[in-house]
């Protein structure tokens, strides 16, 4: 199976892969067996996040919701009249993987193939799996910088803020590959 067939670049943000429905499951199997960081939010007027640490990103889960009619949580933009038969789901639920090494690795060890060459919008050349997984090893879930990430992920309950989480990962992401280095 190719990465294409349980994984899909949805443009809303540098390195969002949305997980391909059939294939949710195999993706929560593989957090139950890796354990990764996790931090869940609960927040009235948003919809339910599941937010996973994976390396550059992480694993994001988003929960149906329906808002109140007339229920603008302090969005200025958001009127009664907007509302769809008195509720609106927002947004779509489902599951995404941010971060290309995060997509590498959980691909990896599914055993989905991968492309040698970088992936959608993939700053870099992609490193080995190997590397990838020892990294992944050494995250510690109480380092303050992985609990901020995860705090970030399940902050994301809408476009916009997707794209901002998504943009500032991608760009404070450690570089995957070093070029080769040669003697002249």
């Amino acid at each position: 199976m190719e990465w294409s067939d349980a994984f899909v670049a949805t443009g809303e943000g540098p390195g969002v892969f949305a997980v391909v429905p059939g294939h949710r499951q195999a993706v929560l199997d593989w957090i139950a067996r890796r354990r990764p960081p996790l931090v869940v939010a609960r927040e009235v007027g948003s919809p339910p996040v599941d937010a996973w640490v994976v390396l550059d990103g992480g694993i994001l889960r988003t929960h149906r919701h329906r808002r109140q009619l007339g229920c603008d949580h302090g969005a200025p933009d958001r009127h009664p009249e907007d509302e769809v038969g008195g509720n609106e789901v927002v947004p779509a639920p489902g599951m995404r993987i941010i971060g290309w090494a995060a997509l590498r690795l959980v691909a990896g060890d599914l055993d989905v193939g991968l492309p040698a060459g970088p992936l959608p919008g993939e700053p870099s050349a992609p490193v080995d799996l190997t590397s990838l997984r020892r990294r992944y090893r050494a995250t510690s879930a109480s380092d303050a910088a992985v609990v901020e990430q995860a705090e970030l992920l399940a902050s994301c309950t809408d476009a916009q803020m997707l794209r901002w989480v998504s943009t500032a990962l991608a760009a404070t992401a450690p570089p995957m590959a070093v070029p080769d280095l040669r003697v002249v």
